[in-house]
């Protein structure tokens, strides 16, 4: 192999001052001459024009063949060399959220229909598609009686509850039993109120969890009065757009039968298009997207193809009986912080060979091209918050970095999406190098740490190295809970 170019160690550029010297070497080879005596005459300078031109055409082939791989192309070099793995750099994306709309039912949102926030300055989101407040995709509804007194029924979400009323009953008394049915359904509370504005009895059915994928189907004798379903709007910013809850409350565009909106769910929260550093880890957990591994390419295609998704963790129980953690045999547990949950499922549902289960503490219900439903099991990761306490010590004769305190909080939260990850041990000593790169003249660093699940918990003491996160654990790290100190100088 040559000792330059393309070698055993990779590529290796022969720099202005090695060219120099072999065409001085060569010229005085040929002519007996040492051209390098007079550096300003004639042929030296030729020799330096030329071997300038010949440098920069190495540095063109070092350009050319490092841009072949992820690891150090930049720019579009990198979104070229990243295709050869089947990814594509992030590109820019809109926060999603899930706006609680009550009205009537059927009413139409068109896609564009905006709504506005009351926070300063105001956010606007519009509506991501045209969609439907319906009792097919309800998370709260309510039923009044037409009087009649033949037998009143209701078909939620594919099972059918019915009542025949008997002789004195009232609206009430039919309303209470068709509730007292409802309780079977899992998933779902009821209940019988009186409506002051119209003056009658309603039976109010609501998903617990506030989800709007369920469908209601009612006897010719009963009537919806209103209806409240989950429609997708997207905020017109890019990137990371965080509203607090309850406070997208104006109906920017009239649309008749559109009564209220609100927000009380997380968002999927968007993103700007990704820089060099994060296309390049994105690529390390997107590339196993063709893997025949099935936990590799399942994870991947979640992180390819689910906006929001910020951390994976997969399970597998390959044996005949159910492990420690209460996965059944041969079934996946997938664990996802961030990604809306149909999202997560569909691609679990598209990679999972046939015959394994899911396992996890979300369900969601997916309907195949064939009109067949499956029901996908996932993990959300429950959060263990981390308190930490950072002691720095000077070298002697070294000053304090000016706002040492903001400087080493920025490094930890900087890092820690490499540090911390779900159901791993989060190990506190991998903190130190890029601290002691942040911060100059420092030379010892103490870091201790102390975890909770609760949040509202009080640091007790600061004995942990090592934080320790459960299977479906993600340690939390914030600014409020970084403690950093200043000691004496060693």
């Amino acid at each position: 192999m040559p000792d330059y170019g393309v070698t055993d160690n990779g590529f290796v550029i022969k720099r202005l001052d090695t060219i120099s010297a072999d065409i001085h070497a060569r010229l005085k080879e040929e002519w007996g001459v040492d051209t390098t005596i007079d550096p300003q005459s004639l042929i030296g300078v030729l020799v330096t024009s030329f071997a300038d031109r010949i440098a920069e055409l190495w540095e063109v082939a070092a350009d050319t063949y490092f841009a072949m791989y992820p690891s150090s192309a930049t720019g579009v070099n990198l979104d070229n060399a990243m295709q050869y793995g089947g990814v594509i750099r992030l590109k820019k994306a809109r926060t999603v959220y899930n706006l609680k709309c009550v009205g009537k039912d059927g009413t139409e949102i068109p896609y564009g229909t905006t709504v506005k926030s009351a926070t300063q300055p105001v956010k606007t989101l519009q509506c991501a598609k045209a969609q439907t407040i319906s009792r097919n995709n309800f998370r709260s509804i309510s039923v009044a009686v037409i009087e009649d007194k033949s037998v009143y029924s209701l078909t939620l979400n594919s099972v059918t509850y019915s009542y025949t009323p008997r002789e004195n009953d009232g609206s009430k008394e039919i309303l209470e039993a068709l509730s007292s049915c409802l309780s079977e359904a899992l998933g779902i509370t009821s209940a019988v109120e009186y409506d002051n504005d119209y003056e009658r009895e309603i039976l109010t059915i609501s998903d617990t969890n506030g989800n709007s994928e369920n469908a209601l189907v009612l006897s010719p004798n009963l009537i919806v009065t209103s209806c409240t379903s989950n429609l997708l709007f997207e905020t017109l910013d890019y990137g990371e757009v965080v509203i607090p809850n309850g406070t997208v409350t104006e109906i920017a565009m009239l649309i008749d039968g559109w009564q209220s909106v609100t927000n009380d769910k997380d968002p999927v929260l968007g993103r700007l298009d990704a820089t060099d550093s994060e296309a390049r880890q994105s690529y390390i957990n997107r590339i196993a997207l063709r893997s025949d591994n099935m936990l590799s390419s399942i994870t991947s295609a979640i992180f390819n193809n689910v906006q929001g998704v910020k951390y994976i963790t997969a399970y597998e129980n390959d044996t005949d009986i159910t492990d420690e953690f209460g996965r059944p045999p041969h079934s996946i547990e997938i664990v996802v912080q961030g990604g809306t949950d149909s999202g997560i499922a569909d691609m679990i549902i598209s990679k999972k060979p046939v015959g394994i289960s899911t396992f996890g503490n979300v369900e969601n219900i997916i309907i195949d091209e064939y009109k067949n439903s499956h029901t996908v099991y996932f993990s959300r990761p429950s959060v263990l918050y981390v308190w930490i306490r950072i002691e720095l010590s000077l070298i002697k004769g070294c000053v304090a970095p000016q706002s040492f305190s903001e400087i080493t909080q920025d490094t930890i939260m900087n890092n820690v999406d490499d540090i911390a990850q779900i159901g791993s041990n989060c190990i506190l000593q991998k903190f130190l190098s890029p601290l002691y790169q942040s911060l100059s003249g420092v030379g010892y660093v103490s870091i201790k740490a102390y975890a909770s699940e609760n949040a509202d918990d009080t640091p007790t003491s600061y004995e942990l190295d090592t934080i320790t996160a459960t299977a479906r654990q993600l340690p939390e790290f914030s600014y409020d809970r970084i403690e950093v100190t200043l000691s004496d100088q060693r």
